[in-house]
């Protein structure tokens, strides 16, 4: 479930003037999400993109949902008789691309509609939590540890426990040059966590950097000091161990288990049912019910199967 908040508004690029930004549009076009040219979007999604190099020009003019474009004159030369949506041209396209989007976030309502923090009477929050004001829903029975933070743009399903020292809804680590300095691209989505999830101790969940929410699915468990990244999809029924990193865009598959310290990288995807050896490193595509490393390539300590003999047990 999506936060009333994230919802969409159509706006047109030439609306990108308001914003005084060193950039020129050619084309009009309409768009309702921010994106990068090579994402996963819905249907109905509309998308104002980037885009830097002349390689990925024809991988970009095979994506219906990008209906608007910030590129170089070089590159828009060459899509303007082949691309139907808008183009706006500028020297540094990816610097004006973040510009806009931070301008939309403090500027306009194109990301949000604000609503009053609603906790059910049911949940407990520790005193010493600190809960945002506005665009927080926490269910049912829920408990939020000592010093837990909830940032905007967060909903809590029913019966989840945050546990001590955690942050829900932090900002990405999301960076853009301006004259020589790296200026942040400040993050304008959310979290959803689903009924039943448990996220333990000093554990880190960015928001989604755009319109789109991180998710921890219903059931997910994830253990302490864990870093999730925006706009990560954690399925329902993973099981995700102590100091495990997980990247932006990155997804996992339905009732997953990734090991202690495993490193999970940006847009990469473990498939449903999947087991993730401690300290391993994916950058890429993991099938359905394939653990990986292989058996061959892992010891199987005597702890390793005491420890998933554990986790099997509590499925």
């Amino acid at each position: 479930m999506i936060l009333k908040s994230l919802y969409k508004k159509s706006m047109n690029l030439a609306d990108i003037e308001k914003a005084e930004l060193e950039c020129a549009v050619v084309t009009n076009g309409k768009f309702n999400l921010l994106g990068v040219a090579n994402g996963s979007y819905s249907p109905g999604d509309e998308v104002l993109t980037y885009l830097e190099d002349t390689d990925d020009i024809n991988d970009m003019l095979l994506r219906s949902n990008i209906s608007s474009v910030i590129c170089s004159r070089a590159i828009a030369s060459e899509i303007l008789t082949r691309f139907p949506g808008g183009v706006c041209t500028a020297a540094d396209p990816r610097g004006v691309f973040f510009k806009y989007h931070n301008y939309l976030g403090s500027k306009t309502d194109f990301y949000l509609s604000e609503f009053r923090s609603d906790v059910h009477d049911s949940a407990f929050v520790h005193s010493s939590a600190e809960v945002a004001a506005k665009n927080v829903r926490i269910g049912k029975n829920c408990r939020i540890g000592a010093n837990v933070v909830v940032r905007e743009n967060t909903q809590i399903g029913d019966n989840v426990v945050v546990h001590d020292g955690s942050v829900v809804g932090a900002d990405g680590f999301n960076y853009f040059d301006q004259g020589g300095a790296a200026r942040a691209a400040v993050n304008y989505g959310g979290v959803s966590i689903m009924d039943d999830a448990d996220i333990h101790a000093n554990t880190t969940i960015e928001r989604g950097l755009f319109r789109g929410a991180t998710v921890i699915g219903r059931g997910a468990k994830v253990g302490g000091m864990t870093y999730i990244g925006h706009d990560v999809n954690i399925g329902p029924g993973c099981k995700i161990a102590v100091g495990v990193i997980i990247a932006p865009y990155a997804a996992v598959g339905n009732g997953s288990f990734i090991d202690t310290g495993a490193r999970i990288g940006r847009m990469a995807c473990v498939g449903d049912g999947c087991e993730i050896a401690s300290a391993a490193v994916v950058n890429g595509k993991i099938p359905d019910n394939l653990r990986f490393p292989t058996e061959l390539q892992n010891s199987r300590s005597a702890a390793y199967r005491f420890e998933r003999e554990f986790w099997n047990s509590a499925r």
